[in-house]
């Protein structure tokens, strides 16, 4: 449940303030053009370390860089949610944001998928998978217009939203344990033990 949590937050998160970032940049610039490069940067700089993120998750204690990158969105969108309400957000503190904020979240974001084979016995993992694929593309779906609502409500909403998703990921992830799975071969390092041998760890709220 900590995993699903915190995997399902951080994708709303994503979710919400996609859109808003574009129509956030062409209000502070009144350019269609800026508005369109801001997104595109953002996107290119989170495919661009996604080619490294995985290895690096692979690499490194997964439950820990979870916490990392939802910790950073925290920071970055409710900055931008605090700049906002005070009236002095720029468009270089915008890009700037975006896209670092972007690129931590490629590189850092592949850790959450590939904790799951870690608390899913193997034999349900191809299920649990496709659940988690199918989740993720309705959030994505109707991330960008349930964003685009709270902008219209308030510019600043949709990255308080969303850096309120964020804080929720990360304390959910603070409570993820994972044991490790003899099914699914060693996996030490990339979370804490039970000490019933990881079995309440790898209970999954998948149908």
């Amino acid at each position: 449940m900590p995993w699903f949590t915190a995997d399902s937050a951080t994708a709303i998160g994503v979710a919400l303030r996609y859109l808003a970032v574009s129509l956030i940049g062409y209000k502070l610039t009144g350019s269609t053009t800026a508005a369109g490069w801001l997104g595109s940067l953002a996107a290119i700089a989170q495919q661009v370390a996604a080619v490294f993120g995985g290895t690096f998750a692979d690499r490194h204690d997964r439950k820990t860089l979870i916490i990392v990158n939802a910790t950073a969105g925290v920071i970055c969108w409710g900055s931008v949610a605090a700049l906002l309400m005070a009236g002095k957000l720029v468009f270089p503190v915008l890009l700037a944001i975006a896209v670092f904020e972007s690129a931590v979240n490629g590189f850092l974001g592949p850790a959450s998928d590939a904790m799951l084979k870690s608390i899913v016995d193997i034999r349900s993992y191809p299920k649990a998978r496709s659940l988690n694929e199918g989740r993720d593309a309705t959030i994505n779906m109707a991330g960008s217009p349930v964003g685009g609502l709270l902008y219209g409500i308030a510019p600043w909403l949709p990255f308080l939203s969303a850096a309120v998703m964020y804080l929720l990921a990360g304390v959910a992830a603070t409570r993820i344990r994972v044991g490790g799975n003899p099914r699914n071969g060693s996996d030490s390092g990339n979370g804490d033990s039970d000490d019933d041998g990881g079995e309440s760890g790898r209970r999954v709220i998948f149908p």
